[in-house]
């Protein structure tokens, strides 16, 4: 069983994943540090769109420098009134942020599931403890879910060691022909 699909406030489809683009009020990556500092973006008409962006919010990559124009980036991230990186890195996002959350390694958390090429399914358990002050995505999703006054159940429905179970448990076996089960 998977949990329900969380709808997208402003652009009206399941958060996540992948959809018929271009979706109304989603920003285009590329444009993202041009419309915190000009307040507006392209819309999909074409058309400017006012928008006010006062936080970032970081949870993993590094899109200041992976993104074009880092010194924009930068600017941008200077200009905002608050700014948090969720990662296990201090990269440069977690450099330029207001607070750094540092998140466990795969090898610290309950386990994992990992689909490598068609015919694997990766699952591993957790080897360690978690260093210093270390916590998983799916706490700070709990944690914070909490603090703004949403039901922790949408952010986990289940324990994590469920949704490990869950995720082998929907495996299926393509056949040798590739498209078959």
């Amino acid at each position: 069983m998977r949990a329900p699909p969380v709808i997208n406030p402003v652009a009206g489809v399941p958060a996540g994943g992948f959809h018929q683009l271009p979706m109304p009020g989603l920003i285009n990556i590329n444009e993202i540090n041009t419309a915190v500092l000009e307040g507006e973006y392209t819309g999909v008409d074409g058309q400017k769109v006012p928008i006010d962006v006062r936080m970032i919010y970081h949870a993993h990559g590094s899109r200041i420098n992976q993104l074009p124009n880092t010194l924009e980036a930068i600017k941008a991230h200077r200009k905002v009134e608050f700014v948090v990186t969720q990662n296990l890195f201090m990269n440069p996002d977690a450099i330029y942020s207001d607070l750094v959350l540092p998140v466990t390694s795969r090898w610290e958390r309950d386990g994992n599931v990992c689909i490598g090429y068609r015919e694997q399914l990766l699952w591993h358990s957790q080897v360690m403890d978690p260093y210093f002050e270390c916590k998983d995505d799916l706490w700070i999703g709990i944690e914070l879910a909490k603090r703004l006054g949403i039901d922790p159940k949408i952010v986990e429905p289940w324990s994590w060691k469920q949704e490990i179970f869950n995720e082998v448990a929907d495996a299926k076996v393509m056949k040798e022909d590739g498209k078959t089960l």
